[in-house]
């Protein structure tokens, strides 16, 4: 399950929400997490390649000893009560 993820949308979106601002757009990533997900551990957006190394570990024989657990890859972002 992955959580805040730099896709072509959100880089689209990072667009319409601060291309009318003056903050750099080198910043706008760092500002949004800092604004929008608080609570993110990375305190980044994962890149879309991350989630397909993630996938293609899970799939390959190297995963083995999973067993059909729901795996995250959220940046710390979901908070559970363990």
């Amino acid at each position: 399950m992955p959580g805040s993820t730099l896709t072509e949308g959100v880089q689209q979106m990072l667009v319409d929400m601060y291309s009318d601002t003056d903050i750099p757009e080198s910043e706008w990533e760092s500002d949004f997490m800092k604004n929008h997900r608080p609570l993110s551990q990375i305190q980044r957006l994962i890149r879309p390649e991350e989630i397909g190394r993630f996938a293609a570990f899970v799939s390959s024989p190297y995963a083995r000893s999973f067993s059909g657990a729901a795996l995250r890859l959220d940046g710390g972002l979901v908070p559970t009560i363990f």
